[in-house]
């Protein structure tokens, strides 16, 4: 999900009610959820003066729309309201723009944001610093207060989308090409951020995108279904290659790069290196059901860490053994890395979002939800003070075992730093589920803490 500032704007007719109802229809349109609202103020027109003055407000909200859907939801919504085509500063029954989209910077020729106007516009600045008085503009670092009283003091506008040069999303598929505009990145100052994926991108990547992007400067993604990483019986062929729609959705959640090599670039004729972490790290759980995955897995992270050598790397807690694999890794190689672990992203109900997801019939689909219903039994059982892992399980596989096409491949709950089996919860504890749904394997977990007995889903 992704946070984004809007701003409206009427002046003709019942100016407060045009207001009021783009409100009431942008927090029923699907996908958005408004989650502050502005003072409505009145102000005077831009360029062209002789009209009646508007009322503005601004919206934070919240959405699963990537910016191009947003802006034609936004586009339909004020064709519904009543708004008629007009010369450019004319009169509108109703005005919605897109101000801020988080951390994104966008130049397209029917979208830019941040809004190239929005630094030297009272109207735009006064309701955002009311309700996010601490949000940064994206290019100049300031936040809306800072450039409302800047306004104040009639000084210039920093710079814009129309003033500076946007950020372009490249592709790019050698190593020698991705080594080069990193390299001018960091010539810039640019801090890197890096976010490795297969592709088949959903809304939990984009989560890690947006958040390499609050992070860092200049955000790397790499695409690539790394062949090592798959056993002889598993979907390496099967697996979802979708590299069209996921540029767009990359681009739309900031990424400045994407690095998608062809296997011959990552193994060329002769490669015969590999990396290996042991110990119960990579033993349990994924490693033991997975004979090979965490190898190819190390191997993989490590190439890419070598050839991007970002500032931070964004990993996802769905994955939460591999995050601990890549942590130690790292740790142990001396890699100059900062890994930063980010929560699951769900479905509405519950399923941890998963490329492999897209396997499942609309069946299958609702009995996948039983992962989610089963670590929310075993957190309600934590939560009610039982800490002994074996009655855990057994209500977890009791949970897993009412679902008919659901077949439990493992249920553990181990320590969540060192993946060694715990018998009693006296630290924090990763409870960890596998389970075939009909013939799709999905993968899911929580963290429970000792101490604090509240679920904690991630």
């Amino acid at each position: 999900m992704s946070i984004v500032y809007l701003g409206l704007g009427s002046n003709i007719g019942d100016r407060r009610r045009h207001i009021q109802a783009a409100i009431d229809h942008i927090g029923k349109t699907a996908g958005i959820r408004v989650l502050a609202v502005s003072r409505v103020r009145e102000t005077e027109p831009v360029g062209v003066t002789d009209q009646p003055t508007f009322l503005n407000a601004a919206l934070r909200v919240e959405t699963e729309h990537a910016p191009a859907p947003l802006l034609r939801e936004m586009q339909a919504l004020e064709k519904r309201l009543g708004r008629k085509p007009t010369y450019r500063w004319g009169p509108r029954v109703i005005d919605i723009d897109i101000l801020l989209y988080d951390n994104l910077i966008m130049k397209r020729k029917d979208l830019i944001i941040p809004h190239p106007e929005m630094t030297n516009r009272r109207f735009v600045l006064e309701p955002l610093a009311e309700i996010a008085p601490e949000v940064r503009h994206p290019l100049c670092g300031k936040t809306m207060v800072e450039l409302l009283a800047a306004l104040d003091r009639g000084e210039p506008p920093p710079a814009t989308p129309s003033r500076q040069r946007s950020r372009k999303m490249r592709v790019v598929r050698t190593v020698a090409s991705l080594r080069r505009a990193i390299a001018r990145a960091r010539a810039e100052g640019a801090r890197i951020g890096f976010v490795p994926t297969m592709g088949a991108l959903h809304d939990g990547h984009l989560s890690l995108i947006r958040r390499a992007r609050r992070e860092t400067d200049f955000v790397v993604v790499s695409i690539f279904v790394n062949p090592t990483q798959f056993g002889p019986n598993e979907d390496f062929d099967r697996y979802p290659r979708t590299f069209a729609a996921d540029r767009e959705l990359a681009r739309s959640a900031g990424a400045d790069l994407i690095y998608a090599p062809a296997v011959r670039e990552m193994y060329p004729e002769g490669f015969s290196t590999c990396v290996q972490v042991t110990g119960s790290t990579a033993a349990r759980l994924e490693g033991k059901s997975r004979p090979g995955f965490f190898r190819g897995v190390a191997t993989v992270v490590t190439k890419l860490l070598n050839q991007v050598q970002p500032d931070v790397t964004c990993f996802g807690q769905k994955d939460a053994q591999q995050a601990v694999l890549v942590q130690r890794m790292v740790r142990d190689l001396d890699l100059p890395v900062r890994i930063v672990v980010c929560p699951t992203v769900r479905e509405a109900d519950g399923l941890a979002m998963s490329s492999r997801n897209r396997y499942l019939n609309a069946e299958e689909r609702r009995q996948a939800t039983v992962l989610s219903a089963a670590l929310h039994r075993a957190a309600g059982l934590f939560a009610s003070g039982v800490v002994e892992t074996g009655r855990l399980k057994r209500a977890l596989r009791a949970v897993i075992s009412r679902v008919p096409a659901a077949r439990t491949d493992y249920v553990e709950v181990v320590d969540a730093k060192t993946m060694e089996p715990l018998s009693v919860i006296d630290r924090p504890a990763l409870v960890a589920l596998a389970v075939f749904v009909g013939t799709t394997r999905l993968i899911d977990n929580t963290v429970l803490h000792p101490g604090r007995r509240t679920r904690k889903k991630r």
